[in-house]
């Protein structure tokens, strides 16, 4: 198994997602950004607000169908407890939970979800039973760290991380979801080489974790896509809009000079 930087070769049609060894994923070539959306104690999804605004939240099919007329067509739900779903037409919803055994998979994705995330330490006993019996649906959280001995690069609980990468493969996972804690859960220098290393040493699908991100770091992890990386599931803190967050993944003609971008206020992007 490889270590990060010895993947660098570059997507021959310049695309989101790279079909070479690749499994079928989840996400689309139009989906690279994200939403992740947190979820109230009450079953309450956050909707989409305008820069400097405080996050409104209402009931789930009303926020979906709001992220969706922004643009989004990926939507992932975050908290202690998911509501039951019923996703607008072409929107795809993924919940990301704590679980404990492949049965509240089971569960979870027959409340209306088309995937669900599964932390890889915490499903360590049932992992293998939760893909083979769900697949694609199954999306595997790895985490990592810059914890950098001897050119080594350890997992969240310390395992070798080319091992496990390895492991994943060998037990069919379809995708990986990988987050750090690193700079406060943002991906810097390091730790985007960590992400590129595993998105070129995988058949699995790979998405980036981002709850705490900003617009020239979207840019960074989308330059990644020639590495294979076909995602980022971004927190929104109103510090920027959906149509921000797009325009930001775009190709800069000045590799050197990265600015945020301009939103044209009468394309409707970025409005409930």
């Amino acid at each position: 198994m490889g270590q990060p930087g010895q993947y660098r070769a570059s997507s021959p049609n310049g695309g989101l997602l790279r079909s070479r060894g690749k499994y079928r994923v989840l996400m689309s070539r139009g989906s690279f950004i994200n939403p992740l959306l947190s979820v109230s104690a009450d079953g309450q999804v956050e909707l989409p607000v305008a820069l400097g605004e405080t996050a409104g939240y209402t009931d789930p099919h009303k926020a979906l169908q709001a992220w969706h007329r922004v643009g989004a067509s990926h939507i992932f739900l975050s908290g202690p407890s998911l509501p039951a779903v019923k996703s607008p037409h072409n929107v795809t919803v993924i919940g990301a939970t704590t679980l404990s055994g492949p049965d509240q998979v089971s569960r979870l994705l027959g409340s209306g979800y088309t995937g669900v995330v599964v932390d890889r330490v915490e499903a360590a006993g049932w992992l293998g039973e939760a893909v083979k019996t769900h697949r694609d649906r199954v999306i595997v959280r790895l985490h990592v760290h810059e914890a950098w001995l001897s050119a080594h690069v350890q997992a969240g609980d310390g395992s070798d991380l080319w091992t496990v990468v390895e492991q994943l493969d060998g037990m069919g996972v379809h995708n990986i979801l990988v987050s750090t804690d690193d700079h406060g859960g943002r991906w810097h220098h390091k730790s985007l080489e960590i992400l590129a290393g595993v998105a070129e040493s995988t058949k699995a699908g790979v998405l980036a974790w981002s709850p705490h991100t900003s617009l020239e770091q979207l840019h960074k992890v989308a330059e990644l896509s020639q590495d294979g990386v076909g995602g980022v599931v971004a927190g929104f803190d109103a510090t920027f809009t959906f149509a921000e967050a797009v325009s930001a993944i775009s190709a800069r003609y000045d590799p050197y000079i990265w600015a945020p971008p301009t939103v044209d206020p009468d394309s409707g992007l970025g409005q409930v």
